[in-house]
């Protein structure tokens, strides 16, 4: 990666692991945010509707004491639900290896400890060559409380850098078949930001790109943190928030990039804007090595 800026995740918290106090929750975050995207159509070369193929190399990162592992069902699960999201982007996986076992063991909370230390000095150190490792770790037991009128749970859900510079991504293992969780990591992978990237208010159409996740079919969204309760997940809208010019938010509560719960009426998407981005970036030069092959 080019000049990397670090910017903090923050969601109810001030942290780039994204934490929050419940048990039902779609959070999750990618750790570093990048300015550099790539405009769709500058690749018209790329043969229309030829898939991308990328492969997986996918490790449980073990306790020796109380091992859990994710079965061959949860994987196949795992790569049916990438593939199905990411095929409209002419993208797909296939799986290198499915059940390696990572020599050292560390929680979710190990690897976002002390500014992600632990994931750099020996994770991103043994990522595989051209290859997107997946690792599925456990979270820490102390993480959940019950003190007798209040019971939750403190997690973070998963991380990876926006663009894919470095070529791993981080899944808590519980969460792998939620099927928006580990598309929403993936979405970051191919550049993606979240939905509700840097929005205080309504942008014009000269601003949609230089704002938010600067993309243009993506309305502002001021985020579930504090605007979550104000959605009827019935018909999928926002209602009753506005920004400072007192303009209504409608933000796209069933983007796989955003942090809203299911609606319960419609699937998750990803916008056209958003599946041109990624469609771009698979054909940047630093990705081409990615490809194993078309389909």
């Amino acid at each position: 990666m080019r000049l990397i800026t670090l910017i903090a995740c923050t969601f109810l918290f001030n942290s780039c692991a994204s934490i929050f106090t419940g048990t039902n929750s779609e959070v999750h975050s990618s750790i570093f945010q990048t300015q550099e995207y790539f405009s769709a159509g500058s690749h018209s070369e790329k043969e229309k509707g030829t898939t991308e193929i990328f492969q997986i190399n996918l490790w449980n990162i073990v306790d020796t004491i109380k091992p859990v592992m994710i079965s061959n069902e949860q994987v196949a699960t795992l790569l049916k639900d990438l593939n199905q999201a990411f095929g409209q982007a002419d993208i797909g996986f296939e799986l290198l290896s499915a059940q390696n076992i990572y020599d050292n063991y560390y929680t979710y909370e190990d690897l976002v400890a002390d500014n992600y230390k632990y994931y750099y000095e020996d994770l991103v150190s043994n990522n595989t060559p051209d290859v997107i490792d997946l690792y599925l770790v456990d979270h820490a037991e102390s993480l959940c409380y019950n003190d007798g009128r209040v019971r939750g749970c403190r997690k973070g859900h998963g991380f990876t850098m926006t663009g894919g510079w470095i070529s791993s991504i981080v899944l808590a293992k519980e969460d792998i078949n939620e099927k928006k969780i580990p598309i929403h990591e993936f979405g970051h992978f191919f550049n993606l930001e979240h939905t509700h990237a840097d929005y205080e208010k309504q942008v014009s159409s000269a601003e949609c790109k230089t704002t938010g996740d600067y993309l243009c079919d993506t309305p502002p969204d001021p985020g579930a943190a504090a605007y979550g309760a104000m959605v009827n997940f019935t018909d999928c809208e926002m209602y009753g928030a506005y920004d400072e010019d007192g303009i209504a938010f409608k933000p796209i509560i069933n983007n796989y990039m955003g942090y809203y719960p299911p609606c319960y009426m419609k699937e998750y998407i990803f916008t056209e804007g958003q599946i041109n981005r990624m469609k771009s970036f698979v054909q940047n030069e630093k990705r081409r090595t990615f490809v194993n092959g078309s389909l």
